[in-house]
C-alpha cells in the first residue's frame, strides 16, 4: 500500500469513549500535501469539523 491509496472520502461511524449512548456519523476527508503527508477533516453530524495532518 502506498500513501496515495488512502485518499479519499470515508463514512464514520463512533461514540466517544465518555458517552457511549450518543454514536455519531459523519465524513473523514483525506488529502495530500506537497510533501505527501496526509490532511484529515473530519466533519462530524454536519456540523462539526476538526483537522488533523500525520504522515504514512
Amino acid at each position: 500500500m502506498k500513501v496515495q491509496d488512502l485518499v479519499g472520502t470515508y463514512s464514520i461511524i463512533g461514540s466517544n469513549q465518555d458517552d457511549l449512548q450518543n454514536a455519531y456519523k459523519g465524513e473523514l476527508h483525506l488529502s495530500l500535501d506537497h510533501n505527501n503527508r496526509i490532511l484529515a477533516k473530519w466533519i462530524i453530524n454536519k456540523t462539526q469539523e476538526q483537522f488533523g495532518s500525520g504522515f504514512f
